[in-house]
């Protein structure tokens, strides 16, 4: 007993011993695998921080003008005039207004703006996408009048004294003027006591953009939406002198006869009524050009602008899925019904062939019919090119009652320096302004006006 005794305080003190030299024991009693051993060995792994970017602040000097460099003191019109960069827009109160009256031989070279009757009549109607642009970049909507203003205001004039309209078609190179041209010529009707009926964008006639619907009774695909924009623009720039005319026939609207004798103001208010239905307001327009062509009280301007839309094939299609022809749909029918025949007794109908859109580029059956007086044969037209015979008889139509005017002749001089001492005025030129540049950019441009003038306005060097 007393051996056994002894090897148990023995093997106690053997295990007092080994546990003063390892520690007191904390492990757990469980089984653990090596894999999670190990796994309860590793750090937690740190959450990595994003890091943050600051943004620069962005400019607040004359150039900061939301992403389009107008140049001079155009670029401060955003800024608020406590600003230290705020310049105060230029005053361009000094040039005279385009009136009939204003305009002599000698106007020549000199810029007029375009008077608050022509402003809002531009608004009512539409600009073409280049002009307006242009006119929205000037601090006073202006224009320079050149030679060519100054003959084609002459025609104007000699159309409204006399008991025959004319008609005229602009063609030239891109950017020499056309659609100016044509703005003029509205605002100097205006000004004079015209009706004026202006399309800037007959592109917009044929290029499927509008909601459309065949009629049976007027054989053509009606577009009530673009006739009914017409219609209330005309009356609004008009509403004065279309009370004093008078239709000559009656006209059956929505089943109920409109007599003759209704003045066009009225008539034109049933057109842009929203009960009024597609097929009455084509009704109302052929009346309304009717009327106009053959009466005498009032001179006439029809303004039409990518008047080469009206020659071609459309991007409507039939249920068939086949593309319809310009003279299928009853908005261009209408306006192709003016340029082809001469109905027009007192004014002009001045339409002008566009070359900014490529995708509707003037046709070879308008190509063909111009070809002999104004322009040369730039497509490549052979025996084997396809000519529909339908839109060929119509600019044959339209170039046989129409005087051509090519608007290509570039810059003289002085109008030259006009452009180039108004832009100065204006605070738009990003070079130095001497004759060096100039000269450069006249003979860059080749005299085309509207290459002179946006690269004068463009350009850094």
């Amino acid at each position: 007993m007393a051996s056994a005794s002894r090897l148990g305080s023995s093997l106690r003190l053997l295990s007092q011993q080994a546990s003063a030299l390892v520690g007191p024991s904390t492990a757990s009693r469980t089984l653990t695998t090596s894999a999670i051993a190990s796994a309860a060995a590793k750090k937690p792994a740190s959450v990595k921080k994003k890091a943050v970017v600051k943004k620069k602040a962005t400019h607040s000097g004359p150039r900061s003008s939301g992403g389009r460099r107008k140049g001079g003191a155009d670029s401060t019109t955003g800024l608020s005039k406590t600003s230290e960069f705020h310049v105060d827009a230029p005053d361009m109160s000094h040039l005279p207004f385009l009136h009939a009256e204003s305009l002599t031989s000698t106007s020549a070279g000199q810029t007029f703006a375009f008077s608050d009757q022509t402003l809002a009549a531009f608004k009512a109607f539409g600009l073409p996408q280049e002009l307006e642009r242009d006119l929205a970049s000037q601090p006073k909507p202006r224009s320079l009048v050149r030679q060519q203003t100054l003959d084609l205001l002459d025609k104007l004039d000699a159309a409204s004294k006399g008991k025959k309209g004319l008609s005229v078609v602009l063609d030239g190179q891109r950017g020499s003027g056309k659609s100016t041209l044509l703005a003029q010529s509205i605002a100097y009707a205006l000004d004079d006591g015209w009706v004026v009926v202006s399309v800037p964008r007959a592109i917009n006639l044929v290029n499927s953009s509008t909601m459309y619907s065949y009629s049976a009774g007027h054989k053509a695909y009606l577009q009530p939406e673009a006739t009914k924009a017409l219609l209330e623009a005309t009356l609004k720039v008009n509403g004065g002198a279309l009370k004093g005319i008078k239709t000559t026939v009656a006209v059956d609207v929505d089943g109920s006869k409109v007599e003759a004798g209704t003045s066009l103001e009225a008539l034109l208010k049933r057109g842009i009524d929203e009960a009024a239905s597609a097929s009455a307001r084509q009704t109302i327009l052929e009346t309304l050009f009717t009327t106009l062509a053959t009466q005498t009280e009032v001179p006439v301007l029809i303004a039409v602008d990518d008047a080469q839309a009206l020659f071609r094939t459309s991007l409507y299609k039939d249920p068939d899925f086949i593309n319809l022809e310009s003279f299928e749909l009853g908005l261009p029918r209408a306006l192709l019904t003016l340029l082809t025949t001469p109905t027009l007794t007192r004014g002009a109908i001045i339409s002008a062939l566009s070359t900014t859109h490529t995708e509707f580029p003037t046709p070879p059956e308008l190509t063909l019919a111009l070809s002999p007086s104004t322009r040369p044969i730039t497509q490549a037209i052979n025996a084997y090119t396809k000519l529909h015979p339908q839109h060929l008889e119509h600019a044959r139509l339209a170039a046989k009652y129409a005087e051509k005017i090519d608007t290509s002749q570039p810059l003289s001089r002085s109008e030259a320096a006009a452009i180039f001492a108004q832009l100065k005025d204006e605070r738009r030129h990003w070079s130095a302004v001497n004759d060096e540049l100039f000269m450069e950019k006249l003979v860059e441009s080749n005299g085309n006006a509207r290459i002179f003038s946006r690269s004068l306005v463009s350009t850094l060097l």
